[in-house]
């Protein structure tokens, strides 16, 4: 993920403040996020931009889309604050494993 707003896409630098809204709490779990109209509004962008910026946080898990009522805030979250994926899941699985062999080796070399 690009951090530099110079080097993002419109959409990307939308899905970046609204993920810092989601972080700092502003907008809390289960909360529905604004319709694209307001989104498009408030960061002065097209209405497509606003959808795609929405579609991202979608896929990141960031946001779950309910159908027509609208787009909220997911409730997955790990205590950073931040959405649990997949990818995440497994680097804390493989970190896990290298700890255990780490302590299992540990406890042979005593024994």
């Amino acid at each position: 993920m690009k951090t530099n707003p110079e080097e993002m896409a419109p959409f990307e630098v939308v899905a970046d403040k609204i993920r810092r809204q989601i972080t700092d709490e502003v907008l809390k779990k289960g909360e529905k996020l604004p319709s694209h109209r307001d989104l498009a509004s408030t960061y002065d962008v097209a209405v497509m931009t606003a959808q795609k910026a929405v579609r991202l946080l979608v896929k990141e898990g960031w946001a779950t889309p309910r159908g027509s009522v609208g787009t909220f805030v997911s409730s997955t979250w790990d205590q950073g604050g931040r959405p649990v994926s997949v990818e995440q899941l497994a680097q804390e699985v493989a970190r896990l494993r290298d700890r255990l062999d780490s302590l299992e080796a540990q406890v042979n070399g005593r024994n």
